[in-house]
């Protein structure tokens, strides 16, 4: 699972994003990463 990211229960964490080559939509505020969902 490429898309997992591994948590301790209680303890605080942050997800930052890494675009390469950011296209319009990204400057002009129209585009928006989808929700972080828990794995299943």
């Amino acid at each position: 699972d490429a898309n997992w990211i591994q948590t301790v229960p209680g303890k605080g964490w942050f997800a930052a994003l890494r675009l390469y080559g950011p296209l319009e939509p990204w400057f002009d505020k129209t585009w928006r990463p989808g929700e972080i969902e828990p794995a299943k």
